[in-house]
């Protein structure tokens, strides 16, 4: 395995720490709940994608490029993440977002833009063939002198992903050290290269913990073969024999709600739920999603009796700022 031998540069403050919530887990009773706070690295305003954009800029500066090509929606936190630290670097982004000009500038947008990212605005239908369009600027710059690099949404790519195989193993570590097994651990799912790494790093090195996923846009059963697909290929870049198959896993997608960039009932309690109790806050789009799906599953008896489940926070603070409208009644 050559994992420690892939080009990486240091962008979060890892390993992020692990906590139990003792007030939740109290009135839950039968399960206790940890938090993995992966909302901390501490580029912007944090979240998964800065372990991705680890790998992912490394290899932008060894390939010489000098403009990143992404996209995402309007409060897309991976596009706000990937052109802050591009901008770091010197090196320019260019954000295909699915929206319109009239966007109102807050949150992640309202970062892009701070940054010096350059924005263009696509449909949704454009958006379903978002691969076309990014090769398609991707020309557009070339024919300009100018040496692009293509990431595909979240950087959901087996590149990328190895930051989340790493991310497998710290949990691992972190629960020797506080000698705790994790029987479960809890993560948000979106194009689902954060949940693939993790799956993938987990069944390297502890496969008795058992990953569940929470949709927050997308079916159980488009989302599945995804991760498999990108799991192994991550496996593959890193040399090892693991492979991933449908069975190491489990995708929940019942509180989707209606789709991405939406917000449910559950979610904003689920908010309003840790914020009060733990002082942590969540996000509507994503881990606010999860969080109230992990407390309804909690409840159904899906975790067990007695055992230890590991939220991972996967941040997007962005979200709560860019989706005020979610909190009217408050």
């Amino acid at each position: 395995m050559i994992l420690s031998r892939i080009p990486r540069i240091r962008l979060g403050d890892f390993p992020t720490p692990i906590s139990r919530l003792n007030k939740l887990s109290q009135q839950l009773d039968e399960i206790s709940i940890f938090i993995k706070r992966d909302d901390m690295p501490f580029v912007s305003l944090g979240g998964n994608k800065i372990r991705k954009l680890e790998f992912l800029m490394a290899d932008v500066i060894d390939k010489g490029a000098n403009v990143i090509v992404t996209t995402g929606g309007t409060q897309s936190n991976w596009a706000q993440l990937t052109a802050v630290v591009a901008s770091t670097y010197g090196i320019d982004s260019i954000l295909l977002l699915e929206g319109t000009p009239d966007a109102e500038l807050q949150g992640n947008y309202l970062i892009d833009k701070i940054v010096g990212a350059e924005v263009r605005w696509i449909t949704e239908n454009a958006y379903s063939g978002i691969d076309k369009v990014l090769e398609d600027v991707a020309d557009e710059l070339r024919s300009k002198g100018k040496k692009p690099y293509v990431i595909s949404i979240g950087g959901s790519t087996p590149l990328g992903d190895i930051g989340y195989v790493l991310c497998g193993l710290e949990i691992v570590q972190q629960a020797v050290e506080m000698g705790v097994d994790f029987d479960h651990v809890v993560i948000t799912t979106g194009s689902g290269g954060t949940t693939a790494g993790l799956v993938l790093g987990l069944k390297m090195f502890n496969p008795a913990t058992r990953v569940t996923g929470f949709s927050i846009a997308r079916s159980k059963e488009e989302l599945v073969p995804l991760i498999v697909n990108i799991a192994n290929e991550s496996a593959e870049l890193i040399e090892t024999n693991v492979r991933v198959n449908e069975d190491d896993f489990d995708i929940v997608d019942e509180y989707i709600g209606n789709g991405y960039a939406s917000k449910t009932k559950e979610s904003i309690e689920a908010i309003k739920l840790l914020l009060r109790t733990e002082g942590i806050l969540l996000d509507p789009i994503y881990t606010g999603k999860t969080f109230a799906g992990l407390l309804a599953e909690a409840k159904k008896g899906r975790f067990g009796k007695n055992s230890n489940v590991l939220f991972v926070h996967t941040g997007g603070y962005g979200g709560v700022f860019g989706f005020s409208k979610y909190f009217a009644e408050l």
